[in-house]
């Protein structure tokens, strides 16, 4: 199996990244800048609550396969491969308030890089000017962003903008927007490192 770095490792999307790939036997280490956040992950306490998540931490930190760290030069060299999960934000409907309020209440404070809200777009999702606030938040090209939802209506939006997407769809909902099909379809957030 392989040496993988996952940079941004405490992180929504590379914890989740980090603890399927050690699952599937590769030999993991998460790299982060918060000190707080690698000792509690290394500790097997996780920071995000996803569906099994606190589970494939515990089983790979005991197997040895999985470790998180703030040393680059511990991580990066000698790694097979590196993925870089950062600049993770959340893009919602929702005034400044109700997302502070919403991050707070899930324990997710500290973890998003950005927690972007349509007001100052002043118009809500699926307007191509609230997709277009990550591009002047995060800089490069819409292909280039990774863009995950549960809405099937906010993935067709953010498709025609021309982010990548993959809609999460938990329940088997049947498509409703064809036209602008997904880049991948996933009954939950770990299929998203299948």
């Amino acid at each position: 199996m392989a040496r993988i770095c996952i940079v941004g490792g405490s992180g929504y999307v590379g914890l989740g990244y980090a603890a399927a790939l050690a699952d599937l036997g590769n030999d993991v280490i998460g790299l982060d800048v918060a000190a707080d956040r690698v000792a509690a992950l290394n500790r097997g306490e996780p920071l995000i609550y996803e569906p099994g998540l606190e589970e494939l931490l515990s089983r790979n930190l005991a197997a040895g396969r999985l470790r998180f760290t703030t040393d680059y030069t511990a991580a990066v060299p000698g790694a097979d491969f590196v993925f870089l999960c950062v600049g993770t934000p959340s893009l919602s409907n929702g005034d400044a308030d109700m997302l502070a309020d919403a991050v707070r209440a899930a324990q997710l404070e500290g973890v998003f890089d950005a927690v972007l809200s349509v007001v100052s777009a002043g118009v809500f999702k699926p307007s191509m000017k609230v997709y277009q606030l990550v591009i002047d938040r995060f800089g490069g090209a819409p292909a280039d962003v990774s863009f995950q939802s549960s809405n099937r209506w906010d993935i067709a939006g953010a498709k025609a903008f021309g982010f990548t997407c993959v809609w999460i769809n938990r329940t088997g909902a049947l498509d409703e927007y064809p036209d602008l099909p997904p880049d991948r379809v996933v009954s939950d957030l770990r299929a998203l490192v299948a």
